[in-house]
Order: C-alpha cells, then structure tokens, then sequence
C-alpha cells in the first residue's frame, strides 16, 4: 500500500511484522483489552523475535536518530498498531525510557540501564523500563515541571509526581525528569535513572483507561528518593534539548501507529461493506458507501506519505 520504495531489508521486516501481528496480537487483543490485563506471554514472544527491545547500546539503536532506524521505527509501529495499539505500547513501551538513556546516558549509565533489565523480575516477567514525564498539573509543558531534584552531596534527592506513565507499576528502572531550579525553566531540566528498589520510589496503581488498555499506565510518586549524582544524564543545559530530541523520534512513530490502526479500521469497513446486503446487493455497491470508503483509503494513503 506504500507510494514509495522500500528496501529489501524494510520490506522483509515490515512482513515479519504484519505476521506476527496477525498470527500473535490479534487473536488475544479482544481478551487484553476486556481485561486490562498486561500481555506477558506476547511480551516474551516479542522479546524472543527480536520486536521488543530491552536494552540500549551506542544510540544507534534503541531511541537512535539515523534515518534508517526511524523507517523501520514507523513501519514497526503501523504493522504493529494494525494489530493492536494497546498490545504494540505494552510490546515497545520501555522504548520511552531507553531512547533517553541511549541519547544522553553515559557508558557507565547505560549498563546501569542494561543491568536493571537483566533476567527477568519477581513474578518471573520479562522486565521492562518507564519514563515518568508528564505531571498532573503541567502535563508534558517542560518548562513548568514541577518534581524537584535537590543536591545534598553525592546524591539529589527528588521529589514529585508522574501522571500516566507507560509502563508505570511494573517498571523495573524507571528514568525521571526533574528540575534542579524551577527559575531555570528548560534550562534546569534533568533526567535520572532510577532503579524501582530506591528507597523513596513508590509505583501507583494502574489506571482505567478508555483506550490501549493493554498497556499498563500508572503514576509514580517521589518522597525524598535519594539516588546518587552518577544517576543524572546530560550536562548543564543539555535537558531540554534531549527531551525535544526524545519527542521528536517518538512523534512519527505515534503517526505511525494511529496510521496501522486507521488502515485496520478501513480494512474491517470493507469486508462488512462487502457482505452486508440492503435493498437487493452488497451495501459496498451503493455510491454512498462506496465514497466513503474511497476517501478514507485516499485518505490513509496521505496520512502514510506524510508520516
């Protein structure tokens, strides 16, 4: 369906894909969405496929920049959304939280990274990352953050709350944005890596949610969470450029992903068009339903060049 020329090596990944997705998502969505319920036994079969990626490397990788990493990002994320949106965040949720830490992590940082993903965690669970960015009160406005990070030797001490956070009551190492001085605005902002066992780290309850239900969304609270000064990514004044970096990559693969989920719902309107019969054939022949489902193949095939 695409209007442009795929490599082989993108064509080959984009079929891998739409299997997995048809053969492995679609036939549980329905159950995880009625229940709520955090696909583990998909999670560990994306894990063993190579589709769900819980590590960071060079930066080449998870979270990285290059041009061809981000085509097979967006061809991920609409063969994925096609089969399922909320099955693809809980599958590529940790991406979040990984493309910081591969973006402004130190090598030090990246195997802290690495290592808290390492195995599997206490329910025998594939382990998986969060980023806590968004807040009650100022949403995703990185100027107005308001969890604090106070220096006290050593360590900085944080303090706050996430709302919304992907991945937020299971995470096993969470990466936190925080302001060192509110008066800075962006210059002030920080992002640390932080271990789900630190003292002062509380995960909140799962939230109910209208839509991607089988993606755990939860806040997370900090009551003076003490981590050490290593724990903090990027130099002075480098915050908010890898927070707009972050939003950045992730922005097409959201298009991406509502572009697989547009694609289904055309596809799901053409078979009922096609067997629904009203005053003597298929309601696909009549030009009033035939229109509608030609302006949304014309317009889904927009959506896609423009992603």
């Amino acid at each position: 369906m695409v209007s442009f020329e795929l490599t082989e090596t993108q064509r080959m990944v984009q079929d891998m894909l739409h299997q997995f997705a048809e053969n492995e998502m679609r036939p549980v969505a329905a159950r995880h969405d009625e229940e709520e319920s955090v696909p583990w036994e998909l999670m560990e079969k994306a894990e063993a496929t190579g589709i769900m990626m819980s590590y960071v490397g060079d930066g080449s990788g998870a979270g990285g920049m290059d041009g061809q990493f981000n085509m097979l990002g967006v061809l991920a994320a609409e063969e994925l959304g096609w089969g399922c949106a909320g099955l693809t965040i809980a599958i590529n949720g940790t991406q979040f939280a990984a493309g910081v830490v591969a973006q402004m992590g130190s090598p030090e940082q990246k195997r802290l990274f690495n290592d808290c993903l390492r195995g599997r965690d206490e329910h025998a669970h594939v382990k998986v990352a969060a980023m806590g960015f968004t807040e009650p009160q100022v949403g995703s406005d990185v100027s107005k953050i308001m969890t604090t990070a106070r220096r006290d030797g050593a360590h900085y001490v944080l303090n706050g709350q996430k709302q919304f956070v992907t991945n937020g009551s299971i995470a096993s190492v969470y990466v936190i944005w925080a302001t060192l001085d509110r008066q800075a605005g962006r210059a002030g902002l920080r992002a640390f890596i932080i271990p789900r066992d630190t003292p002062g780290l509380r995960p909140g309850e799962k939230l109910r949610k209208m839509g991607i239900r089988a993606s755990d969304t939860a806040p997370v609270y900090l009551d003076d969470c003490r981590v050490p000064e290593t724990c903090m990514m990027g130099e002075p004044r480098t915050g908010y450029g890898g927070a707009k970096r972050i939003f950045d990559t992730t922005r097409p693969m959201v298009a991406a992903l509502s572009l697989g989920i547009a694609r289904a719902a055309l596809e799901y309107a053409v078979a009922y068009a096609a067997e629904r019969e009203q005053f003597g054939g298929p309601i696909a022949s009549k030009q009033g339903v035939a229109f509608l489902l030609a302006e949304m193949a014309m317009e889904i095939e927009a959506a896609r060049a423009l992603t």
